[in-house]
């Protein structure tokens, strides 16, 4: 129960940040020599889902009442978050046993970790740019989140660099 708590505080604590909690979390499972039950990482996920939407609870809402308008720009926004999660999905069926693998190799895990960081020193010299999100754009994010698969990558890392890098 400890170790699922401490867990827990560990997820919490990098999820919104642009480090990788599944790295970390892979990390601490090599040293304390204790897998994590696919029922526990399932729950900690979860809890990201829930407070995601809690937090971003504004413009989801604002979202879904565009779609149930009929506004064309919530369809839209709605379509390129479907789209760009697409190269994720295909990559993950394609590499799933590498993908596997990548979670319990912590020099791996390590190299991921500094790719991020230095991702993110790189990105931090662009400002945020006046573009708007278009489909492009959208699969190129999609294709920078489908990196973050790997424990070491940050999701929010990678699609932030690169919408950054975009000029969005």
């Amino acid at each position: 129960m400890i170790k699922i708590l401490f867990l827990g505080l560990v997820q919490g604590f990098t999820e919104f940040l642009p480090v990788s909690s599944s790295g970390h979390l892979a990390i601490l499972e090599k040293i304390f020599h204790t897998p994590e039950p696919v029922a526990v990482a399932a729950f900690l996920h979860f809890g990201t889902l829930l407070s995601t939407v809690v937090f971003f609870w504004k413009p989801i809402a604002m979202i879904v009442q565009g779609l149930f308008r009929g506004e064309k720009e919530a369809c839209r926004y709605l379509a390129y978050i479907a789209l760009g999660n697409v190269p994720v999905v295909i990559f993950a069926l394609i590499f799933r046993p590498a993908i596997e693998q990548s979670f319990s190799d912590i020099r791996l895990i390590g190299l991921f970790l500094g790719l991020t960081g230095l991702a993110l020193i790189v990105t931090a010299l662009f400002k945020r740019g006046k573009e708007k999100i278009n489909l492009p754009r959208a699969i190129v994010v999609g294709f920078a989140q489908m990196l973050a698969i790997f424990p070491g990558i940050s999701r929010s890392g990678a699609t932030i660099g690169a919408a950054l890098l975009l000029g969005v």
